[in-house]
């Protein structure tokens, strides 16, 4: 695999693009998984959605924290946030990982915001939990701990600023061949299909059906994670390979 700017450059030019729109690192990681998995595909890089960290108060006298993302354990920290033996309820295995390496106990939901609840849920008793989260989030989670009985203090620890496709992805979407194109929210899809004209075919993945409804432009194939993770997406990433 050679990389020229947000390029990824592979050989085998009759499978179709890979446009991927998440930042550079995990677009990197997302790369990588699909290459091992299928083999060579030209893959551009083109991030929609770029994380700026917020002034935070780190709270005090919290039973717990909540991660629903690596980026908001980043934020986290850096806001002074410092782990002081108190359980990290995280969404899945990657933000669980990042939460160990900032010293948190964490525990891993193995899911999205509903997994999240539901453990919580089940550990019993009523707690006040810290809420670290991106500006954007939507308050699904922390509406149902709190109709649970739990204080849940949301603290909005980074915003999400929006880019511009570049001009490689821009030439992918006027091209013939078709272009795969996976989605991890639905805010990103929304920033795609305000900016996009593709006429190239689309393939589109969603890892939920949030991500795929907030998708208002045609596409010519769609598949749809089981479950809310990069595993689950690569098995729909076959379904529209197939």
């Amino acid at each position: 695999m050679r990389q020229s700017g947000n390029t990824l450059a592979m050989t085998q030019q009759s499978r179709p693009n890979l446009l991927l729109t998440r930042p550079d690192a995990q677009s990197q990681r997302f790369a990588g998984e699909v290459a091992a998995r299928f083999g060579a595909m030209e893959v551009v890089i083109s991030p929609l959605l770029v994380p700026r960290f917020l002034p935070a108060t780190p709270p005090s006298g919290m039973d717990g924290v909540i991660f629903t993302s690596e980026t908001g354990v980043a934020a986290a920290v850096a806001a002074g946030v410092r782990a002081q033996g108190e359980p990290a309820y995280c969404v899945g295995a990657r933000t669980a990982t990042a939460a160990r390496l900032a010293g948190f106990d964490a525990r891993d939901a193995q899911g999205d915001w509903q997994d999240v609840a539901a453990l919580i849920m089940r550990e019993g008793g009523q707690k006040s939990l810290a809420f670290l989260c991106a500006r954007e989030a939507a308050h699904h989670l922390q509406t149902a701990l709190t109709v649970a009985g739990h204080t849940i203090a949301r603290i909005e620890a980074y915003t999400q600023d929006r880019l511009t496709l570049n001009d490689q992805a821009q030439a992918l979407l006027a091209g013939a061949r078709p272009v795969i194109l996976p989605l991890f929210s639905p805010r990103s899809a929304q920033v795609f299909c305000a900016q996009a004209q593709p006429t190239a075919p689309i393939y589109l993945l969603g890892l939920s059906v949030a991500v795929t409804d907030a998708f208002t432009l045609p596409f010519a194939r769609k598949a749809v994670a089981h479950r809310p993770n990069s595993a689950a997406l690569l098995d729909a990433f076959a379904e529209v390979m197939d």
